[in-house]
């Protein structure tokens, strides 16, 4: 998810990145899809089975950022009390928490080689602890430029991809957005091992499965509009770009490779969201739905989206409803969610 859309202060410290896919799974399971419903005080877990939903099943922090599967635990970044709370996958019942500094603002995470890496948007660097005890091992500091630390990031094979933030406010809160950085960090020792440009306000990061990264950059919610980068990670390099007219968040990749994205504009005159559902073909970079055939119109924010087990879920913010599709893309049907569903995991 992503900074914030000014229109939108509401969902200014609720970010996401990593929109999950998962081949499908034979063996049985507690509940098909986790999500994280992130509009109140406190967040609480929703499961999905068979296309019915639970609410409110499990707890978690204050404005979770993030949620990530790993193995058999949950791991859930919440900003507003500054820790990574971790859950049983099957029970959901706590198992602890790594615990953060205080006002550092994290934003999300990435698990490999038995650490966990953790950006902020106020820390000196990614943070990274130890999957096993919970304990700090190290923090990869931000180059001395980065202003408002970082917050998209996502893992493959050896290495870590994590976007730079590169954006800054004036007295007013007028903003400037400039391009940003993605940086490579190799876990065998955590140091930073190159770098690629990228465009503005990164939100998003997804491998295709060629194994290149597409970026997803929003967009200043202003006069620069949203774009999806297509990054050879063994060259740092950009290879292609597919452009929008407007602002754009999530990334999530169908059965086929396919890959889903989300318009995410505003209407200042109606005062509401404007959000619509697009797929496009990772390989050459073109739509297959965009806003001439979009799979879905809603005016309600989009904060996350995710292909699992053959269905398409998109949770709607602002209504509190998240709508599930087939494998076609065709609308099989929309359910009550918690508050302010937000961030969704496949078992």
């Amino acid at each position: 998810m992503k900074k914030c859309l000014l229109a939108l202060m509401l969902l200014s410290l609720m970010l996401f990145v990593s929109c999950d896919s998962d081949d499908d799974k034979d063996e049985v399971r507690p509940y098909d899809v986790l999500l994280i419903n992130s509009g109140g005080d406190f967040g609480t877990i929703s499961t999905i089975t068979d296309d019915e939903i639970t609410n409110d099943v499990q707890s978690v922090g204050r404005w979770a950022n993030d949620a990530l599967s790993f193995e058999n635990r949950i791991y859930v970044v919440n900003s507003g009390t500054s820790d990574i709370r971790v859950y049983n996958k099957e029970s959901l019942d706590p198992i602890g928490a790594i615990q953060l500094d205080e006002g550092i603002n994290p934003m999300c995470a990435a698990i490999v080689n038995g650490k966990i890496y953790v950006t902020s948007l106020f820390g000196t660097g990614v943070e990274v602890y130890s999957i096993s005890d919970f304990s700090y091992i190290s923090t990869i500091t931000y180059p001395a430029e980065v202003s408002n630390g970082a917050d998209a990031i996502i893992a493959k094979d050896d290495y870590v991809y994590v976007n730079l933030n590169n954006y800054y406010f004036d007295a007013n809160w007028n903003s400037t957005y400039d391009n940003e950085t993605i940086i490579k960090i190799d876990s065998s020792n955590d140091t930073i091992i190159g770098d690629v440009e990228v465009g503005v306000n990164v939100g998003e990061l997804l491998f295709d499965n060629e194994g290149n990264l597409h970026v997803l950059c929003g967009g200043d919610y202003a006069d620069i509009d949203g774009n999806i980068l297509k990054v050879d990670v063994e060259n740092l390099t950009v290879l292609d770009t597919l452009s929008f007219n407007f602002q754009i968040s999530c990334l999530a990749k169908d059965s086929y490779g396919n890959i889903y994205t989300a318009k995410t504009d505003y209407d200042l005159i109606a005062n509401s969201a404007i959000s619509e559902i697009y797929k496009y073909i990772a390989s050459d970079m073109s739509f297959i739905n965009n806003e001439q055939n979009p799979i879905m119109t809603t005016t309600s924010g989009v904060m996350d989206l995710l292909f699992y087990n053959k269905r398409l879920y998109v949770p709607k913010f602002d209504e509190n409803k998240i709508s599930i599709f087939d494998e076609e893309d065709n609308l099989i049907k929309e359910v009550d969610t918690g508050n302010g569903p937000s961030k969704l995991l496949g078992f």
